[in-house]
């Protein structure tokens, strides 16, 4: 009897190790898929829209006539995670919002740096948003309430004159978020062969992982 395959070590050893694996697996994605509140992903990247010194006195940006020093452009991906869909009745009393710091002062009370914008445009949106200056001369850029079904994202892409450095204020119901800063990574996949024993073969999996 111990000469049958299935009474080998080695065999139980092999499936102990599936079903484990497996069990990981699925308790992983039920984590993910049923967090204990909605997730919204916010991811800001900014960049200078003149990159190369050489051609920088050869370029002009200008916005209504007027000229827009230190061009900057930001752009704004809103991703739902999950599990609920974000509604208008999510922003109830609530707000989401991209805003820049406070100016800094000198001693002598003269700006030293100063991220307020009075030179500001939407360049692209799939969403209603309006600009709004907040207290201490702090820009916002607010997503108005607005229809955003699980798995499903929102753009916004506006212009500035300097570096705005923006951050994400958010205040919704039953909804948190995570910021992420810098060009979105590319999605990738990962494929193996998990080796059984004799006379199994061989199981493929494939895991794929999109990144926000």
């Amino acid at each position: 009897m111990s000469d049958h395959w299935y009474a080998a070590w080695g065999f139980w050893i092999g499936v102990g190790g599936l079903l484990v694996g497996l069990l990981g697996v699925i308790t992983g994605m039920w984590i993910r898929n049923h967090p204990k509140s909605s997730r919204l992903a916010c991811r800001i990247s900014e960049s200078g829209l003149i990159q190369h010194v050489e051609t920088a006195a050869e370029l002009r940006v200008t916005l209504g006539g007027f000229p827009v020093r230190d061009p900057f452009v930001a752009q704004f991906t809103i991703t739902n995670l999950g599990p609920e869909d974000l509604s208008p009745a999510s922003f109830q009393g609530g707000f989401l919002r991209f805003t820049t710091p406070a100016p800094v002062y000198t001693d002598e009370g003269d700006v030293l740096r100063s991220p307020t914008m009075t030179t500001a445009a939407i360049l692209q949106s799939t969403t209603p948003v309006k600009f709004d200056y907040l207290q201490e001369s702090r820009l916002s850029v607010e997503i108005e309430p607005c229809q955003l079904k699980v798995g499903e994202s929102l753009s916004v892409s506006v212009l500035v004159a300097g570096s705005p450095r923006f951050t994400t204020e958010v205040r919704l119901t039953a909804f948190s978020t995570e910021e992420l800063r810098g060009a979105k990574p590319s999605d990738y996949e990962l494929s193996i062969e998990l080796p059984l024993p004799f006379p199994f073969g061989r199981i493929p999996i494939t895991w794929r992982r999109r990144n926000l």
